[in-house]
């Protein structure tokens, strides 16, 4: 999710647990630009200064870090729980990272790796450049990858979020 994507109606929590509704300028010819402001029952906040990927320049505590869908009708903007959420509305979630797999999110990138994957027999590889997902593994032609885990460590803890199972291969975040 990108601050680009949002949209008016939209809900957001930030680190510190507020909800604001988002509310986007309709007429962006005016300033040239299109101003985008979250707003709760304490105030605003423009994301003037809000980098694309939803953190704040000024304050981490007020990063993005859940978008909520809501669907609304007219009565519900009536009613007092307007900016509750219930989780089944979230249509993202910011991947927070831990200690041990942001220092292993460091070496890779320390060695030009930019992609991690898991094939059908649990084990793990890095990539160089975007691998693509055949019957049996990943796979990315002219280049060479490196095994960072077999099936010794599926259960460990720092890499159980990448699956077989993933359409896509996880990018290694720029930390």
């Amino acid at each position: 999710m990108k601050k680009s994507d949002l949209k008016t109606g939209m809900r957001v929590k930030t680190r510190n647990g507020n909800i604001y509704l988002v509310v986007k300028d309709v007429d962006a010819t005016l300033y040239g630009h299109q101003d985008v402001a979250l707003v709760n029952n304490n105030g605003f906040i423009l994301l003037d200064d809000y980098n694309e990927d939803l953190t704040d320049n000024c304050n981490s505590n007020y990063d993005i870090v859940e978008v909520f869908q809501i669907t609304w009708d007219a009565n519900s903007l009536l009613s007092d729980s307007f900016l509750n959420l219930d989780e089944r509305f979230s249509i993202w979630k910011r991947e927070e990272y831990t200690d041990e797999q942001k220092e292993i999110f460091k070496a890779l990138k320390t060695l030009g790796f930019n992609w991690i994957v898991r094939d059908s027999d649990y084990t793990i590889y890095a990539y160089e450049s975007k691998p693509e997902k055949y019957k049996y593994d990943w796979q990315s032609h002219n280049e060479t990858c490196m095994e960072i885990g077999s099936n010794k460590i599926l259960n460990a803890p720092h890499l159980n979020f990448i699956n077989w199972e993933d359409e896509e291969p996880f990018e290694i975040p720029e930390l």
